[in-house]
């Protein structure tokens, strides 16, 4: 049996533990608030035991596990399997190698000590008989809030579960063994069909191309003989078409040399023609030379009057710009004499300017004044304003005070009332209290008599006293008179509470008064300081202020004034400023009139000079510039002529020196013309002698061409044809000699497949035998958990569901609802149902399958937060059932609860706190 003993936890998550916790046999209560490190409790035995941590994943990082400032975490953990003892130790480090220890203590004293993780897992996992880490989650380690981890599940991770702890890792290593065969053996078998749908193919091939090849030696020996039949006919009919070809060049030849004939002919009437043309050249051009003299005399006379009146022409326009810069220079020589008058009246004006500037200069210090002057009337004006307000508010204030004294007065009167009655009320009480003391005492004596005979009479005395003080001391009247009184005080208190705000509004408005009076006082004062300092020119400023009387519009004023004067300022300043810089160019200005004068001067003896040039030429050569049109014609058309006779006489020499040539090339082309025609003559004569002798019909020239194209195309085709049968003996031959292995093989590959099919067939239904003899038993061990959860199921809710069963197909579970009358899944109820189908469950499945026999079965069971959603009856049913039914199957009971109430239900208790046990 696999139980629990001691565990050891520094640093792993928030677990403190560094004295060995145990765990001894019976119920065991682990408590304490929220993440007090419960929970962590058992991830510290799951990583003790499989060296993986719960949350956040199995595959958590060790920064994820080990504590905040802790450079490491300490895992020993101490179990026993059957007599075996187990001590594991296991060190997670923040930096490094992580450490892994397992020493086992055989019952036979033998001991025994493995290191490295992977060493450790596989170790523990073997001495467990295969209990994996998902196995002992579905059964005995049940994590918080995973109660419905088993059922939610897929189906195969449920089975597996299932297998792990049923020991049935042998029918599945069984079962994946047969399948891994049997896909081995179907590759394999694949390979063979394929080799044998290959040799198939290879024999089918080489019986074809055999049959081929035979065919292919009986066509070639037919394209032979057809071959050279052929090639007879053609050689004869290319022997006639050579002939025909020659007819036909010849045709040719005298055809291209008739048009050629032609061509020469045309080309001796154009050299006779242009024969013609030079001889009349040299006609023309005897007549051109006697015409030139004239022509060329005529052309200098007119060139000379031309170019006298185009100098004319330059010269009077030369003076007109020369009149025009006489009349700028006079336009100039004005301006800069207005210029020198005005400099001469600015300096004279400068004096007056500065007068007028320095009378109105202190008109800048009662401007730099008015700002405060300006400020202190506004708070003067602002002051006297809300003075008259305040003096007019003060009376009416007072009025209204008069006016609410009576009912000041009233409230008073019944603030006394109140508190007399109030008096008188508390007196009352007291005599009552007394009166009712009395007669409890009074009582209490008569009670007493047996005791004393005095007593009687006295208890009646004081029973009557009593009786007496309470009747006459009647509380009623006073709570009403007290209930009036205080209702007529507080209908008063809205205008005690208007009293209290016009007392302030008084007192506030005398305090503003004197405020303002000083502020008005002090505005005056600096006022009165003030208008003394106003200059008196260039006008008298403080004249203008009033304080007694309409002091604002005076203000008001007394800006225009200044802002007008400063205005005047700057109007004089600015004219004073233009005249200055006008007055200090005098000089400057002066220089630029001398100058103008002596440009004026200069330009008039331009002109003059200019006329005189115009004049000479005009007396030289009897000409103005009104001939200029009439001679500029004359000369442009006595040029055209010129140029026409110049232009006549070179084309002509050109054509007159082409005479010799002309009649050379005249020789010529009558030379080339008869020789021509000789050669038509020989050629012509060739053609007949090829005719006599062949006897060639050229009428059927197109029959034989035809013919000879049919017997190349022929030829061309049974040559390819020749080639492709060669090509295919070669292929029959080739496919022939590489299918001839293949087909050979084929008998044995045929025989090798059937053997595979029947290995192949056996391996299948052995592998349908492993899975009926496991689910037979998966079958008996869900017949278990159902039996266990119809026990459970009861005492978990409240006898209210007691029939359950798990469907077959995907081993889910279904209840019987007694009101529905009909199976329904577990989804359908609330939550906290839920839970307490999931628990049973859980207990169910770990009591049904680990059987009894196997050395590891878990003797502990470890529930964290089991009873969260049960109300009071059902936790009740689930403690007896811990404390009656689950102690037949585990000696060790580990509940994990942040409930301390139960900690008398239990027969150990241990409470956590931040991480330490503290009880």
């Amino acid at each position: 049996m696999f139980k629990l003993k001691t565990l050891k936890s520094i640093g792993f998550k928030r677990l403190r533990i560094i004295k060995e916790l145990t765990f001894p046999d019976g119920q065991m209560l682990i408590f304490g608030r929220n993440e007090s490190g419960k929970s962590t409790i058992m991830e510290s035995i799951h990583y003790g035991i499989y060296g993986l941590a719960l949350r956040p994943s199995k595959r958590a990082s060790n920064d994820d596990l080990i504590a905040y400032g802790y450079p490491q975490a300490v895992i020993e953990l101490a179990f026993s399997i059957d007599n075996n003892e187990y001590n594991v130790k296991r060190v997670i480090n923040r930096k490094g190698t992580n450490v892994h220890e397992l020493v086992i203590l055989r019952s036979d004293g033998k001991t025994e000590r493995v290191t490295g993780a992977r060493a450790v897992n596989n170790l523990i996992l073997e001495e467990l008989h295969g209990i994996d880490s998902d196995a002992l989650l579905n059964s005995c380690l049940v994590e918080q809030k995973s109660l419905g981890k088993l059922e939610a599940a897929v189906r195969a991770k449920r089975i597996e579960a299932m297998t792990s702890l049923l020991n049935l890792e042998a029918f599945l290593d069984a079962q994946q063994d047969l399948k891994k065969s049997s896909k081995e053996l179907e590759r394999k078998n694949q390979e063979t069909l394929h080799k044998l749908s290959k040799a198939k193919q290879a024999k089918t091939d080489y019986e074809e191309a055999e049959e081929k090849l035979e065919k292919v030696q009986t066509n070639i020996k037919e394209i032979l003989a057809d071959l050279k039949e052929t090639e007879e006919k053609r050689k004869k009919l290319e022997q006639i078409l050579a002939k025909i070809n020659r007819i036909n060049e010849i045709k040719g030849i005298v055809n291209t040399k008739t048009s050629k004939v032609d061509g020469k002919k045309r080309e001796l009437k154009r050299v006779k023609e242009s024969l013609r043309e030079a001889e009349e050249a040299v006609e023309i051009i005897k007549q051109i030379e006697e015409e030139l003299p004239k022509a060329r005399l005529r052309f200098d006379k007119v060139d000379v009057l031309s170019t006298a009146i185009e100098n004319l022409q330059g010269l009077e326009s030369q003076l007109e710009n020369a009149r025009g810069d006489e009349k700028r220079a006079r336009e100039r020589l004005t301006e800069a004499e207005k210029k020198v008058d005005e400099a001469e009246q600015a300096s004279e004006q400068l004096g007056q300017l500065n007068k007028r500037i320095n009378k109105y200069e202190p008109a800048k210090i009662a401007q730099d004044l008015f700002s405060q002057i300006e400020s202190s009337s506004k708070e003067f004006h602002t002051k006297s304003i809300e003075i008259d307000r305040l003096r007019k508010e003060e009376p009416e204030i007072k009025d209204k005070l008069e006016a609410l004294n009576e009912s000041e007065n009233l409230i008073d009167q019944l603030e006394k009332q109140e508190r007399e009655l109030e008096s008188t009320k508390n007196a009352v009480a007291q005599k009552r209290t007394i009166g009712f003391g009395l007669t409890l005492v009074g009582i209490l004596s008569i009670i007493g008599n047996a005791y004393s005979p005095f007593l009687l009479p006295l208890g009646g005395v004081l029973i009557l006293i009593g009786a007496i003080l309470v009747f006459k001391n009647v509380l009623g009247g006073y709570d009403l008179q007290f209930q009036e009184l205080r209702t007529q005080r507080e209908n008063l208190l809205g205008e005690k509470t208007r009293i209290s705000e016009y007392q302030q509004s008084l007192e506030k408005n005398k305090r503003q008064q004197k405020e303002n009076e000083e502020a008005l006082t002090n505005a005056e004062t600096e006022l009165t300081s003030l208008i003394p300092q106003l200059p008196s020119s260039p006008r008298e400023y403080s004249a203008v202020l009033e304080i007694e009387n309409d002091l604002q519009n005076s203000v008001v004023s007394l800006r225009d004034l200044i802002q007008e004067d400063l205005r005047t300022l700057v109007k004089v300043t600015t004219k004073r400023d233009a005249n200055k810089k006008v007055a200090d160019d005098f000089e400057s200005r002066k220089q630029e009139k001398d100058k103008q004068t002596g440009l004026l001067e200069d330009q008039l003896s331009e002109v003059q000079n200019l006329e005189q040039q115009c004049r000479d030429i005009e007396e030289k050569h009897e000409i103005n510039t009104e001939q200029a049109d009439s001679i500029k014609a004359e000369r442009d058309e006595s040029q055209k002529k010129l140029q026409e006779l110049y232009t006549n006489r070179e084309a002509n020499q050109t054509k007159a020196s082409q005479k010799e040539k002309l009649a050379a090339d005249s020789q010529r082309v009558q030379s080339e013309i008869h020789g021509i025609n000789k050669d038509v003559a020989g050629l012509t004569e060739e053609r007949d002698r090829i005719l006599s002798e062949s006897e060639i019909d050229l009428t059927k020239e197109e029959k034989l061409r035809s013919q000879n194209e049919e017997l190349k195309a022929r030829f061309t085709r049974l040559n390819t044809e020749k080639k492709e049968r060669t090509d295919d003996v070669k292929e029959a031959k080739n496919v022939m000699d590489k299918m001839s292995e293949l087909k050979n093989e084929y008998p044995k590959l045929n025989e090798r497949n059937d053997e595979e099919l029947f290995d192949l067939e056996a391996m299948r239904k052995a592998v349908i035998l492993i899975d009926a003899t496991r689910d037979g038993i998966l079958g008996g061990v869900k017949k278990r958990i159902e039996s266990h959860m119809v026990h459970f199921l009861p005492a978990l809710t409240n006898d209210r569901y007691s029939m359950v069963r798990i469907d077959k197909t995907e081993y889910r579970i279904e209840i019987f609802d007694r009101e529905a009358k009909r199976w329904r899944g577990k989804g359908v109820f609330s939550g906290a149902t839920q839970d307490q189908f999931s628990l049973a469950l859980r207990l169910a499945f770990a009591l049904s399958t680990i059987p009894s026999t196997r050395g590891a079965r878990p003797g502990f069971i470890f529930l964290d937060e089991p009873l969260s959603g049960f109300d009071a009856p059902r936790t009740k049913g689930f403690m007896t059932l811990l404390q009656k039914e689950l102690p037949k199957y585990f000696d060790q009971i580990i509940v994990i609860s942040h409930l301390e109430a139960l900690q008398d239900e239990f027969q150990h208790n241990l409470q956590l706190e931040a991480g330490q046990i503290v009880q």
